[in-house]
């Protein structure tokens, strides 16, 4: 019998250990989001944005021989952070470029 309630303390301490880690990284990434709204944003252009990652992107399409039209409007703006903007748009391109089925 005790050594169930000596497993118990070490489970509890493992717990709390791990409660405490998770509490820092929401914790971090409140104050990360924070700082994201301090950021400037800017009016970019969506067409050349997107071109400009697909273009960036050119070695997988070759290797993959896939070919991506952007057919985006001329007239489409969007206030965004330019780096956050190409991360989210770059990620999901590359995605589609290194897990498409074709």
């Amino acid at each position: 019998m005790q050594a169930e309630h000596s497993f118990d303390a070490e489970l509890l301490e493992k717990s709390l250990k791990q409660i405490d880690h998770i509490n820092r990284l929401i914790e971090s990434l409140r104050e990360l989001s924070e700082l994201g709204n301090l950021r400037e944003k800017s009016s970019l252009h969506l067409k050349t944005e997107v071109s400009r990652i697909i273009e960036s992107l050119s070695a997988i399409q070759a290797r993959k021989n896939i070919t991506i039209h952007n057919n985006l409007q001329d007239n489409f703006y969007l206030s965004a952070h330019p780096y956050e903007l190409e991360v989210f748009f770059g990620n999901i391109i590359k995605n589609a470029l290194l897990y498409n089925q074709i």
